[in-house]
C-alpha cells in the first residue's frame, strides 16, 4: 500500500482540482480579491488612526484573518489571536454600556473642567476627522 492509496479519498487525484464543485463555489463567493487571488474573508482589513501627535496607529487583521495587529505602520506593538480581540472588543463595548454609554464619563469630565477652569464650555473634538478606514497609501497622499 502506498501513500497515494491510503489518503485517495481525501485528496484530488490531480493537484489543483476539487472533487468539490461546491466547496470552491462558496470559496469563490466568500473570498476577498487581494493581490489577484482569492483569499479568506479578513484578509488585509486595516483602519488606520491619526492621533494628535501627528502618528498614524494601524489596527489590521494579520495572518488571514487569524490575527489582529495594533501598532505603527513600519512597527507592530501588539500581535492578538481575533479570539482574543473579540473578547477585548466585548469587554471594551461592556465597560462603555457600563459607563451610560459614556455618558457619566462626559458629564464627570465636564464638570472637572468647571472646577478647574471655571467655564462649562467643551472643548472641540476632532475624533472622526482623526479616523479612516483605508489604505495606507491614500491616508498618505491626503492633505494633514
Amino acid at each position: 500500500m502506498s501513500l497515494n492509496d491510503t489518503n485517495q479519498d481525501q485528496v484530488s487525484s490531480r493537484p489543483g482540482t476539487f472533487d468539490n464543485k461546491l466547496a470552491r463555489r462558496l470559496m469563490d463567493a466568500l473570498g476577498t480579491q487581494w493581490c489577484g487571488n482569492k483569499a479568506p474573508p479578513l484578509t488585509n482589513r486595516s483602519l488606520y488612526v491619526r492621533e494628535d501627535g501627528g502618528l498614524t496607529r494601524v489596527f489590521a487583521t494579520v495572518d488571514d484573518g487569524g490575527w489582529v495587529g495594533v501598532g505603527y505602520p513600519d512597527d507592530w506593538q501588539v500581535i492578538m489571536r481575533t479570539r482574543s480581540a473579540h473578547l477585548f472588543a466585548w469587554w471594551v463595548f461592556k465597560t462603555w454600556v457600563a459607563d451610560w454609554f459614556g455618558l457619566r464619563s462626559a458629564i464627570y469630565y465636564r464638570a472637572l473642567h468647571r472646577w478647574c477652569s471655571g467655564s462649562w464650555k467643551r472643548p472641540g473634538r476632532r475624533d472622526r476627522e482623526l479616523v479612516r478606514v483605508s489604505s495606507y497609501d491614500e491616508w498618505r497622499s491626503r492633505p494633514a
